[in-house]
């Protein structure tokens, strides 16, 4: 009987499922220095030509796991899809271990900067405001 009640409980946890957590980081492009840049498919907000979302910054090419270098950025940004600019809202810098070497936080006027052709920023913008 144990055996049954068991084997059911098991049947019904195989067919609800566990939830999902985390994020679902998906590739845009890299840096000069081959560091991949992410955004967060799951954070993504739009409001009329403004999307927010999360983006990741890999680790730096060369960087060795040994001397804890810096960094990897998980930061949270605004782009205004009609004026092509970038503000960063909040972020922080981390250290090889997890470690946050710097965080930043969120002013109550964050700055929007244009965004450069040809750059990183402006491949996430193509990507983010589905240009």
């Amino acid at each position: 009987m144990q055996y049954v009640k068991m084997a059911t409980l098991g049947l019904f946890l195989a067919m609800v499922g566990a939830p999902a957590f985390g994020a679902d980081w998906i590739y845009v492009t890299a840096e000069n220095d081959g560091s991949p840049r992410f955004y967060d498919a799951d954070t993504i907000e739009r409001s009329g030509t403004q999307v927010t979302f999360w983006e990741r910054r890999g680790w730096r090419q060369g960087a060795s796991q040994e001397s804890n270098e810096c960094c990897a950025v998980l930061a949270k940004f605004k782009y205004d899809c009609h004026s092509r600019t970038s503000t960063l809202l909040v972020g922080r810098l981390y250290y090889r271990d997890g470690s946050v070497a710097l965080a930043s936080k969120a002013e109550r006027t964050p700055n929007a900067e244009p965004i450069f052709p040809d750059s990183p920023e402006e491949k996430m913008f193509r990507v983010v405001c589905h240009e």
